[in-house]
């Protein structure tokens, strides 16, 4: 019995021992022993394939498991990490998110108040440049009167000068002023001057939209200013003639005899030959003018100068004879009374004598000569008014 169970576990293990053999391809044996006394062992097949699935799998679960754990692990703590940093973003985020807004409002704040300051300055500046176009209107306006008033002024002295042109000197002058006035005159001709130079309604302000204009108006603010000045030099120059001669001119016209020296009276006989005044056979030469007067009548400087001789004088009875310069005497005869000395200065309109009928004479009358570098001249041209 022992002996056929011995053989049984013989045949047992060569079969399992041989690699010939069909079993030991194909399964594991596994013996199971009992751990009390008096069990069966017993033997478990198992094949190759599940036993290599079996190991496999406990293979893949003592591999995977834990590092699927740690795997998890570290993804609860990767996404730990990022719920902490997502909240530190968002955090950070409405931190910066605030501190844009506070740093836009202060920025539209300094934007306002720069914007309120840059409307004050152009303000400033605008009232400013107004402000100087008001002065340069008024400046202009006083360079015009100032202007106006020269040139009348100039005007009455040329006036008045031309008024005298009769007297030789004086209308020399003033053909020699005229043709220097005319000359200063043609040099304002080089300035132009536009005819609109007041510009009321444009700023000096420089308008984008409107540079040129208000360049072209400041322009011609400035033209119409120098314009102005250059009369106003002009007439400086003028002036400085008229000082120059005005006062020799003003000595000639103050002292031409000019003024009929008997105011009324009636002219008896002229400058010339005429028939013998005392009734006596043929002609002699007048060298004056008579004007018939009542006895005492004011005699009055024809013009303005020296009285160079007074005193009694053949047939003209009491006379005075005045030097008014430039070679031009006057004299005044048949006085009654004679009332200036020699050496007198007269003034034109004086009063120098009163009318008589001394010397060679038919009744009270006055005998006026004009006497020209020594030589008697028709006082008719000279006498005036």
């Amino acid at each position: 019995m022992l002996r056929r169970q011995t053989h049984r576990k013989d045949k047992s293990i060569k079969a399992l021992t041989n690699p010939k053999t069909h079993i030991q391809k194909k399964y594991f044996s596994l013996m199971l022993v009992p751990s009390f006394t008096g069990g069966k062992t017993r033997s478990v097949r198992i094949p190759y394939n599940a036993l290599y699935a079996a190991l496999g799998l406990v293979l893949f679960v003592a591999v995977f498991v834990p590092a699927l754990s740690f795997y998890a692990q570290h993804n609860r703590q990767n996404a730990q990490q990022y719920a902490e940093n997502l909240e530190q973003s968002q955090e950070a985020f409405e931190a910066e998110r605030f501190r844009l807004i506070e740093e836009i409002g202060e920025r539209d704040a300094r934007i306002h108040e720069g914007e309120e300051v840059l409307q004050s300055t152009v303000d400033e500046i605008k009232q400013f440049h107004l402000e100087e176009l008001e002065a340069v209107t008024a400046y202009i306006e006083a360079l015009e009167e100032q202007v106006g008033e020269q040139t009348e002024s100039i005007q009455a002295i040329m006036d008045m000068l031309a008024s005298n042109r009769h007297i030789p000197a004086v209308g020399r002058a003033v053909d020699d002023l005229q043709q220097s006035h005319m000359a200063l005159m043609s040099q304002l001709e080089v300035i132009a001057v536009p005819e609109t130079y007041r510009i009321a309604s444009v700023s000096l302000v420089a308008v984008p939209s409107a540079q040129g204009a208000t360049d072209e108006a400041a322009q011609a603010l400035f033209n119409r200013i120098n314009h102005l000045e250059a009369h106003l030099d002009v007439n400086a120059e003028m002036y400085a003639l008229l000082s120059s001669q005005v006062p020799q001119l003003a000595t000639h016209i103050r002292n031409h005899p000019t003024l009929r020296p008997i105011s009324g009276g009636r002219l008896t006989s002229g400058f010339g030959y005429r028939r013998n005044a005392m009734g006596g056979r043929g002609s002699e030469f007048h060298y004056g003018i008579d004007i018939s007067a009542p006895t005492g009548t004011p005699i009055l400087a024809a013009g303005g100068g020296r009285v160079v001789s007074e005193g009694w004088q053949n047939g003209y009875g009491n006379t005075v004879v005045i030097d008014h310069g430039n070679g031009i005497r006057t004299m005044y005869a048949h006085n009654s009374v004679n009332l200036v000395t020699v050496g007198q200065q007269v003034a034109r309109g004086e009063t120098i004598a009163r009318v008589g009928s001394t010397g060679r004479s038919t009744g009270p009358h006055l005998h006026f000569e004009v006497i020209v570098n020594g030589t008697p001249v028709d006082p008719a041209p000279f006498v005036l008014r």
